[in-house]
């Protein structure tokens, strides 16, 4: 009965890895094997779910949002996929607007005296103000103009060393959605579609925040041989294992330091991550 029972294990584990493969990208799996293999990048625990390509849980809503870019304390909202062109559009008729609002009230100065004290008193600092709110403005549009253009959001752009499909297997950054300015553009401002994922070069290795080279379940990061050598040593190369007697013994994932370390690391860094998002939106005013 025992056999059997083994037997039977077996032939769950191995429909379960030819169903989903190792190579399988993260986005395409179901949550419960993500959560298994430990990809706590790819799922988001407060939602419980499998955390779509290019989204971000956001603590302000409470909820994953869908190609998100940052939280905007300006307008109260996220600047995500529904909204981003209406962002972009905002920030360059404020930036023009504020140049304009400038320009009059030094119109307004320059055909009054000096000696029309109050006309200085109030006009020059409104004058100060709109140059300088308009300079932000510049700053900001151009730099969303930039992001558009590059087809990147204000998140991946901040935090390109985390994300593995931003990264090549190697660990070098690498933007999979950037198809040149005129075809992103176009994507921007709603007149032609998403490129599919499988028509992108986007890496589908795990690489975890940090590291170089791609990182799956079937060896370390410093490859099978390092491996096998630090276990003939009696150290246990991979983490999860230890000798023996002379053998190799598969240790609880729960007993495992750098599993519990990474999944804590992931969900702090989100949390950092945002504030920070946010401190530099409340900088520049987003």
């Amino acid at each position: 009965g025992d056999l059997k029972a083994i037997e039977g294990d077996e032939r769950l584990d191995m429909k379960a890895t030819d169903e989903y493969p190792e190579g399988t990208p993260a986005w395409a799996l179901p949550y419960e094997v993500l959560l298994e293999r430990g990809r706590f990048d790819a799922i988001c625990v407060t939602c419980g779910i499998v955390k779509p390509l290019r989204s971000k849980h956001c603590k302000h809503t409470g909820r994953c949002v869908a190609r998100f870019d940052h939280f905007c304390p300006w307008i109260d909202n996220v600047v995500a996929e529904n909204n981003r062109r209406q962002f972009v559009l905002l920030a360059v008729v404020q930036t023009t607007t504020t140049w304009f609002y400038a320009v009059l009230v030094g119109i307004h100065l320059n055909h009054h005296s000096c000696s029309d004290a109050l006309a200085f008193t109030i006009g020059l600092p409104m004058m100060i103000h709109a140059c300088l709110v308009a300079t932000w403005g510049l700053a900001l549009a151009q730099e969303h103009v930039n992001l558009a253009a590059s087809n990147i959001t204000t998140n991946e752009k901040m935090n390109q060393h985390r994300y593995s499909y931003m990264r090549r297997e190697d660990g070098s950054k690498h933007n999979p959605f950037d198809k040149g300015v005129k075809a992103n553009c176009l994507y921007f401002f709603g007149c032609r579609p998403q490129d599919d994922w499988r028509d992108l070069d986007i890496n589908t290795k795990f690489i975890l925040p940090g590291k170089k080279g791609a990182c799956c379940p079937g060896h370390a990061h410093g490859g099978g041989e390092q491996k096998a050598a630090a276990a003939a040593r009696g150290g246990g190369g991979g983490s999860g294992e230890r000798v023996v007697d002379g053998q190799v013994v598969l240790e609880s994932k729960r007993d495992d330091p750098d599993l519990e370390s990474q999944q804590g690391l992931l969900l702090r860094d989100d949390e950092r991550n945002e504030e920070d998002l946010g401190e530099l939106g409340a900088g520049v005013g987003l």
